[in-house]
């Protein structure tokens, strides 16, 4: 939705490439952690995580909405979308801060058990 919003310039470019190059590196993290360690790192969902989702689905009706009904004031649309591009960068950092801790807190692997 957010891909073809942004082709039609319903929804800027540069908030569409935040919002899915977040999914993006969510998924290639946990891909690089299992790779590295050949463990599963438990998804929890993130109060922060959660809200961004949240946002992204409200910004998602209201874009959809403005594009229906064109007096809906455009500023609303543009506050969601600052509001929501914010919590979205700030649950990306705070997975990526999680996965680094995670990995941090991993023993040493022993290299004489290969």
């Amino acid at each position: 939705s957010y891909v073809m919003l942004g082709s039609i310039n319903a929804l800027p470019p540069w908030f569409v490439v935040i919002v899915v190059m977040r999914d993006i590196f969510i998924v290639l993290g946990f891909g690089i952690i299992y790779y590295l360690t050949e463990e599963k790192l438990e998804a929890r969902p993130t109060y922060i995580g959660k809200s961004s989702t949240l946002l992204q689905l409200i910004t998602l009706a209201v874009a959809l909405a403005t594009l229906h009904e064109p007096l809906i004031p455009r500023f609303i649309l543009e506050g969601l979308i600052l509001v929501t591009a914010a919590a979205t960068m700030l649950s990306g950092l705070q997975y990526l801060y999680r996965g680094f801790v995670w990995l941090q807190n991993q023993p040493p692997e022993n290299s004489s058990n290969r």
